[in-house]
């Protein structure tokens, strides 16, 4: 009988070392059979499966912050792609899970699966973009209304980061702190206003994207020169000659 002036912690040590011989052979032993477990391979599955909604998931999430305005689309739509990935159910807005016939046994999955995102798209959405949307049923629908009616308005945010771009300035900033700020500017540009892809069918094989994407680098590579104090004016010089 364990003393009661034993602590547990000396209890468990106890035991342990008592059990080290024979329990490690057999942890061993309940850990090969754990990992060749069907069940165990089953859970996993269901994991990997979009199709699988588990009965903790939340309808009132908020997966992404802040929420969509009428000037925020391509952060926000970037962020609710990462967020849906990452719960595995992109699939759902994309189109790539495609919507079964109501007489197939798949479809009460489906519509289950279908609502709960969008729930989630709609309770990331400013209650005035979420009140004309709101009688969309599929989130695919909902996804590409959200993208037809707000992503056209980035060509006035695109034409701040223009702006913002040609007037950031080094100042009192380190060289990191100059960096991260114009890099964040040029990230956001190029995620508003990314290179177009080759729409040849088959698809040609000139280098063509590669050449404006150099021609994109040299241009952040030149303006972040362009931006650097008057004590690096030698060494700013010597890259653009090069």
């Amino acid at each position: 009988m364990v003393s009661e002036h034993r602590s547990y912690a000396a209890v468990v040590i106890s035991e342990n070392q008592n059990n080290n011989n024979g329990g490690s052979t057999e942890q061993a032993g309940a850990g090969a059979s754990s990992s060749q477990n069907p069940m165990n391979a089953d859970h996993a599955q269901e994991f990997d499966d979009p199709w699988y909604l588990h009965i903790m998931k939340n309808r009132n999430l908020i997966l992404v912050f802040p929420r969509l305005s009428e000037v925020n689309y391509a952060s926000w739509s970037r962020s609710m792609r990462i967020a849906l990935e990452v719960k595995n159910k992109y699939g759902f807005v994309d189109g790539s899970i495609v919507r079964p016939e109501e007489t197939d046994r798949r479809f009460a999955v489906w519509k289950r699966c279908n609502n709960i995102v969008c729930s989630w798209i709609l309770k990331s959405l400013s209650s005035t973009i979420a009140e004309g949307v709101l009688y969309l049923e599929a989130a695919s629908d909902l996804w590409n209304t959200l993208k037809k009616r707000y992503s056209q308005v980035d060509s006035h945010r695109i034409a701040e980061l223009q702006n913002e771009i040609y007037r950031c300035l080094q100042g009192n900033l380190s060289i990191n702190e100059y960096f991260t700020k114009s890099n964040g500017l040029w990230m956001q540009m190029n995620a508003m206003r990314p290179i177009p892809d080759c729409e040849c069918i088959p698809k040609c094989s000139c280098t063509l994207v590669s050449k404006i994407q150099k021609e994109k680098e040299e241009d952040q590579i030149i303006r972040f020169l362009e931006g650097l104090s008057e004590e690096y004016e030698s060494i700013k010089s010597a890259i653009l000659v090069m």
